[in-house]
């Protein structure tokens, strides 16, 4: 028999139910399989990290589930519905050596690091997925009727279960304008496909824009405060002259870099535990302090106008720096909003547009306030034991972890 594959990019429209597995009808799951690939025209190997926040990984005391992974053997079942995934893509001598030195219980100084590729799929049921990776086209999906698929032997990776809010009504005028300025400008930029799809993250700006050309030796000018920011929750105003960062810091305005020493300031304090600073306001010295709480950019992904309709795979595309920023200020802004009308932060947020103008786009942007709302939480646990907050895809995969066993492990847990 004849293998059925449907080919996509993962930035292009996978239509619903474009291949409809007959054999898999009665199915309850879908399967991903990862392709071997590769990377700067080397051979690489894909390796599932991670699905909606949670952890994937393999008990591989004999490196057998490892040597699939590498040979593209190793199939995932997941449950149906929405999966953002999170892959590492290595070099495949790099995959094997790392994997050996963790079977073997060795630490290793600057381990080779893997790049991290993002994309969102709303599995159907008894479908069989091949994903890949082309260096010129980005992630591809295949749809395979063929292969063999049985959702009663094994735990299943979730999918997304948080609720759906869809609005299309209008936001506050200011917002409004923020959003469709914001999105029309992504679709003016964005290069490669439709789609895009982004990772909860920290919000790498404090908050504070210092006016270098002002202040004094003792201290630096804040010339404006982002909104949406940390900096944001703080009794600091434009034209504040900050002069001592936490307890012993005196700043002084001699040619230092003042961001790299809020920024290393600011991290050096956990989550929860109290941020302090010394401003000069109107000749007069004043202490200022309030405890250290993250600002969490949520998941999200959005959907461009396409004429052929919605997608249920996203693939990633990276926007100019600047382009980002604005959007990232936007979910953040979008979030507040959402939240002080009182919507419970268990929700995923689908906000929809029509172009009404010309230049404009249609877009449907979704952002998942229930995962930024946990780990939030999550972070700010941690802190109360003095814990530092570490790369936030680390905290993410502690707080969510668990060890999921595809089915060529359900018998046997070495592989």
């Amino acid at each position: 028999m004849m293998k059925n594959k449907v080919i996509v990019k993962a930035v292009a429209f996978l239509a619903t139910g474009l291949v409809m597995g007959t054999s898999y009808a009665d199915e309850k799951c879908a399967v991903f399989n990862f392709a071997p690939s590769t990377l700067n025209g080397e051979a690489s190997v894909l390796e599932l990290a991670g699905s909606n926040g949670k952890s994937v990984v393999l008990t591989d005391k004999k490196q057998k589930a490892s040597r699939k992974v590498v040979n593209g053997e190793y199939d995932y079942l997941v449950e149906v519905g929405e999966h953002t995934i999170v892959l590492n893509q290595w070099k495949k001598e790099e995959y094997i050596v790392h994997n050996k030195n963790i079977s073997r219980g060795r630490q290793i100084s600057n381990p080779p690091q893997p790049v991290q590729r993002m994309f969102h799929l709303n599995a159907e049921a008894g479908h069989y997925y091949r994903i890949g990776y082309s260096e010129q086209n980005g992630v591809y999906i295949e749809k395979d009727e063929t292969q063999p698929l049985t959702c009663d032997t094994a735990p299943l990776i979730e999918a997304n279960k948080n609720k759906k809010f869809v609005t299309t009504e209008g936001l506050p005028a200011e917002l409004e304008q923020q959003l469709m300025l914001t999105m029309n400008k992504v679709a003016h930029h964005q290069k490669n496909g439709k789609t895009n799809v982004f990772p909860i993250k920290e919000n790498q700006y404090f908050g504070i824009v210092f006016d270098t050309n002002k202040g004094n030796s003792n201290g630096f000018a804040v010339k404006m405060i982002i909104p949406n920011s940390i900096a944001s929750t703080l009794d600091i105003k434009p034209g504040d002259i900050v002069t001592k960062l936490g307890e012993e810091k005196e700043l002084a305005n001699n040619g230092e870099n003042p961001y790299g020493l809020l920024n290393q300031y600011v991290k050096s304090i956990p989550y929860s535990k109290k941020l302090a600073f010394t401003v000069l306001r109107n000749g007069q010295k004043k202490t200022v302090t309030a405890k250290h709480v993250p600002v969490l950019v949520p998941e999200a992904f959005y959907q461009l106008a396409a004429a052929d309709g919605k997608n249920n795979v996203y693939g990633q595309a990276k926007l100019p720096k600047q382009v980002q920023f604005e959007f990232d200020q936007l979910l953040l802004a979008l979030a507040e909003h959402y939240k002080s009308t009182g919507l419970a932060l268990d929700k995923v947020v689908v906000v929809e547009r029509k172009a009404n103008k010309p230049q404009t786009t249609d877009f449907s942007l979704t952002f998942d306030l229930a995962s930024a709302d946990e780990t939030k939480e999550y972070l700010l646990e941690i802190g109360k034991e003095g814990k530092m907050q570490d790369s936030l895809t680390r905290i993410v995969a502690e707080r969510m972890g668990a060890v999921i066993h595809s089915r060529n492990q359900y018998t046997n847990k070495d592989g």
